[in-house]
């Protein structure tokens, strides 16, 4: 018998989105999936992230966590699947850390962090 899976696949809300113009440019980073929330089997396109030895994390919004996780690397560009029963505990994902975004969409209550250190590897405004 064949080893079959079901998937499903969903559109991307990228509302979140202010322009297309870093779409374009978004890199590749490989995604620690433990710690992201995975509604549905997936994590949701905009979800803030932060890069910790090479691997992107859930960002840290607490303003005093100014290094490692709470440094915002950037927003995942696209939703990332986790295929059914899956045991792997990396994937590759595309962020976007340049262009438009609009903070009240982003995925999880996201608020523009106030403090440069936070902001450091970014060049995204932030606008309704």
């Amino acid at each position: 018998m064949p080893n079959l899976r079901v998937e499903k696949f969903y559109g991307d809300d990228r509302r979140w989105l202010g322009s297309t113009s870093g779409l374009s440019s978004a890199r590749t980073v490989k995604v620690k999936l433990a710690g992201f929330a995975k509604p549905n089997g997936y994590i949701q396109s905009g979800t803030p992230v932060a890069v910790v030895g090479g691997e992107a994390v859930p960002y840290v919004a607490d303003e005093n966590v100014t290094t490692g996780a709470g440094v915002l690397a950037g927003h995942l560009a696209t939703d990332v699947t986790i295929p059914f029963g899956s045991t792997d505990t990396h994937t590759a994902a595309p962020v976007m850390d340049s262009g438009r975004v609009k903070p009240s969409l982003v995925p999880g209550g996201f608020v523009v962090p106030a403090a440069e250190a936070k902001r450091a590897n970014v060049t995204i405004v932030y606008a309704d």
